[in-house]
């Protein structure tokens, strides 16, 4: 994989794991410096240099970006490994977050709104099994 191709590769999988496109940018961008100002990073990652400093604000929020408070501002990515664990878990968060609402619907009743077919009028169930990771079903 070529850098232009990677570097592409890491916004759109940022984006993915639920940031936006000019906060993946500018992580991206601060992931290739040691350290940058709002004008380099803007220059780097072609975010308009006004918007740097919102997209850096949520990315600190979340961990992921750390600001020297000099003039001007400093702005440094955490360490890819930390990066990937803070994603991880706030991915991990919302997984459980979702499995808890799913598992606190209440269940519709056939004749409740249903499409009105049951599994032996639809024929054969296609997709993914329902079953739990590694279980080998």
């Amino acid at each position: 994989m070529n850098a232009t191709a990677a570097h592409r590769d890491a916004i759109e999988l940022l984006q993915q794991l639920g940031l936006q496109e000019y906060e993946a940018r500018c992580f991206v961008a601060l992931s290739r410096r040691p350290r940058g100002t709002a004008k380099e990073i803007s220059e780097t990652s072609e975010v308009p240099r006004t918007r740097v400093y919102d997209a850096v604000g949520v990315l600190e929020s979340r961990g992921l970006v750390e600001t020297q408070h000099s003039s001007p501002k400093q702005f440094r990515a955490i360490p890819i490994d930390e990066a990937v664990q803070t994603l991880r878990a706030a991915y991990e968060t919302r997984i459980g977050r979702l499995r808890q609402a799913l598992s606190n619907l209440d269940p519709v009743e056939s004749g409740e709104g249903g499409r009105g077919r049951s599994p032996t009028r639809c024929g054969r169930w296609r997709g993914r099994r329902a079953s739990s990771p590694g279980s080998g079903s």
